[in-house]
């Protein structure tokens, strides 16, 4: 029985949860974080494993995003791969 339908529950890599939007990627993750990791991000992990920025959230992963060490550009495209309003309202492409 899934009694949150709406949301995906995910884990930093603190043990933090956070609650996001069906359908979240890790670029949303990385907005809920703060802006300035969202603006930057350019890989992530799920579960350990390297995935794809567009990889949907599954309620229960452990989400880890990397930013490089020196502050660039924000990617261009960044929100193609970010549904949540969050993401998409704070990149700047």
């Amino acid at each position: 029985i899934d009694l949150f339908p709406d949301a995906v529950y995910v884990f930093t890599p603190k043990s933090k949860i956070l609650a996001l939007p069906r359908g979240a990627t890790p670029v949303d993750f990385a907005y809920t974080i703060h802006s300035d990791v969202g603006d930057h991000c350019v890989a992530a992990k799920v579960n350990g494993e390297p995935v794809a920025l567009r990889t949907e959230l599954r309620s229960g992963d452990v989400v880890e995003v990397m930013t490089p060490p020196v502050r660039g550009r924000t990617r261009p495209g960044s929100t193609s791969c970010a549904p949540g309003a969050r993401a998409r309202g704070s990149a700047t492409t």
